[in-house]
């Protein structure tokens, strides 16, 4: 029935609705009935694409309830509770601040170091959209992932989807003092000058690579060097005219 455009949007705008899947949430992990939070997650994530201000006025106890099962047994779970996130976060602030303040960063890394296609399609969006809006999201990435290894891996992966978001991810990180300077030596410029000046399907994926590129180079400017042997000056002048 949801699969319904009128249904699915009527559901996903009702109070009674969204009240009850956060007590079946909370209940469905307290005892035996862990099947249905699978197939309950996919409903959420199905309904919660359909932005309304019930949702909104959710989304702070929904993203609660999710960052606890990102943590589940069931990497099926885990998988739909970074889904769902990566559909709140991005219409609430504060759901964002409530999930960075209480460790998202950690867990969506760690999702992300191990990462099936869905898992990580839905992590590496989750944790673009708090690395955006909230500096401590950036300074925690920067240190627990060194050298931005686990971003630089997703860079190097063919799921347009992850690319995109990972470069703006990395984007976001290079303000942290440092970073900028700690990724000299790794195959960062590499990477996104690929992705720059590759034939993308998703425009979005060569403008962030772009975007991050030439903040990497006006940070630090010693990536010039590698950038000059890969004969990317060209691409830079173009990053140059996106970031200004």
């Amino acid at each position: 029935m949801a699969l319904d455009e009128v249904i699915n949007k009527n559901l996903a705008g009702r109070e009674h609705f969204w009240r009850c899947s956060l007590q079946a949430m909370e209940r469905c992990v307290a005892c035996e009935c862990r099947s249905v939070l699978y197939p309950l997650l996919g409903l959420m994530i199905n309904l919660a694409s359909n932005p309304s201000q019930v949702v909104q006025e959710h989304a702070v106890q929904a993203s609660s309830r999710c960052l606890d099962l990102l943590s589940d047994s069931s990497g099926g779970v885990i998988t739909r509770a970074a889904g769902l996130l990566s559909v709140l976060l991005p219409m609430s602030s504060d759901a964002t601040q409530e999930v960075v303040r209480n460790g998202i960063v950690k867990k969506l890394l760690k999702i992300l170091k191990v990462g099936g296609e869905m898992s990580s399609r839905y992590s590496i969006k989750a944790l673009t959209v708090c690395t955006a809006s909230i500096p401590q999201a950036c300074e925690e990435l920067v240190k627990l992932d060194k050298r931005l290894h686990t971003l630089r891996k997703l860079l190097g992966g063919i799921d347009e989807l992850v690319v995109g978001n990972a470069a703006l991810c990395m984007g976001h990180c290079l303000e942290v003092y440092g970073a900028a300077s700690g990724l000299l030596g790794t195959d960062c410029v590499p990477l996104l000058l690929r992705h720059t000046a590759g034939d993308a399907k998703r425009a979005a994926v060569r403008q962030n690579a772009a975007i991050t590129l030439g903040k990497l180079c006006k940070i630090e400017p010693r990536h010039m060097e590698k950038l000059r042997e890969l004969h990317g000056l060209e691409i830079l002048h173009s990053c140059a005219r996106l970031i200004t």
